[in-house]
């Protein structure tokens, strides 16, 4: 497997999606590919949740922490200075779930190869210590034939912080039986506490490559450009329900979301999402029935558009089952 030896500073989040994007669209289909990147305090949200239900929005624009949607599926991650994420590039067998395990497998090696005791849980996440706590998760999706699996390394971790940010629901707590935070995490750190950042990402380096892939500035640039629209407003929010245009119909729209009794502009942003909702379940029945068919009721729609630019072509496939995040 090759190290992608990247460029030096800091980037913000997206810069090292977009990498692993790069990889598997123009590097070498004949080889793997593994790097590891750390980030400013930033939230990265699943390709389909919704923003507002699941991130502490307030909280995050208060203390600087960036948020990112990304294009795998599953649920919100934490990310800072004290967490390690990790990319991994791979040919796609007919057996994605084998291909996600192969990957968690070598990372619990990894981590049995500095003294932890290390485990790949059979919800594709890592766990270490008697109590068997999660100090890695992931999540997977396909570029044509090739895979992407990346997750967290919870080198050392803030739990306040990354409680505050995040803003799982009741049911989903109750779901998974956790009780908190605390309860489900753990750390590096905890166990090896004279391992030091540096060392712990040589040595993850040198345990998971062989040899290294140096980026060109052409390289940077396709980069660039596969990184650009990750910074939309259309990419960060285009996914929630509640803020589907109207554009087509606006006028008739309108109209019946302010005939709704109080008028959306003065309810609720819960019970405007459902007049949204409602609104959609009239209009767009109506591109596809004849006169005489009764509306029916719809459910929320659901909205993914493809994401493509000046260099990003072909299908990308959020794996539906795949994704483990970091709590829970």
């Amino acid at each position: 497997m090759k190290y992608i030896v990247l460029p030096e500073g800091r980037r913000r989040l997206p810069f090292y999606l977009a990498t692993e994007e790069f990889a598997a669209r123009y590097l070498s289909p004949d080889d793997d590919y593994f790097f590891m990147w750390i980030v400013e305090p930033t939230v990265i949200i699943g390709r389909h949740q919704l923003l507002d239900t699941e991130v502490n929005t307030d909280y995050c624009r208060a203390n600087g922490i960036d948020i990112v949607r990304r294009k795998s599926g599953g649920g919100c991650v934490y990310s800072d200075l004290r967490n390690v994420m990790m990319s991994y590039i791979t040919a796609s067998g007919a057996d994605t779930a084998a291909t996600f395990a192969a990957y968690t497998a070598k990372v619990a090696a990894l981590l049995r190869s500095l003294g932890l005791d290390a485990e790949a849980g059979s919800r594709n996440d890592v766990t270490i210590g008697p109590e068997r706590r999660k100090v890695s998760g992931g999540a997977f999706y396909r570029i044509g034939n090739r895979s992407i699996a990346h997750g967290t390394m919870l080198y050392s971790v803030d739990t306040e912080r990354m409680a505050a940010a995040l803003t799982p629901s009741a049911a989903k707590l109750r779901s998974k039986g956790i009780e908190s935070v605390r309860s489900r995490v753990t750390c590096i750190t905890r166990y090896r506490p004279d391992l030091s950042l540096d060392e712990f990402m040589a040595r993850a380096r040198s345990f998971m490559t062989d040899s290294d892939v140096v980026l060109t500035p052409d390289d940077l640039g396709l980069i660039a450009q596969i990184e650009e629209p990750y910074y939309t407003d259309m990419w960060l929010h285009g996914h929630d329900p509640a803020d589907l245009p109207l554009s087509r119909n606006a006028s008739r729209a309108r109209a019946i979301l302010m005939s709704q009794s109080p008028p959306v502009a003065a309810i609720s942003t819960a019970s405007a999402s459902k007049a949204t909702s409602s609104c959609w379940a009239i209009l767009r029945p109506t591109c596809c029935r004849s006169s005489a068919e009764p509306l029916r009721p719809r459910e929320r729609p659901r909205r993914s558009p493809r994401l493509r630019d000046r260099s990003v072509e072909g299908d990308i496939r959020p794996h539906p089952d795949s994704f483990i995040d970091l709590l829970f």
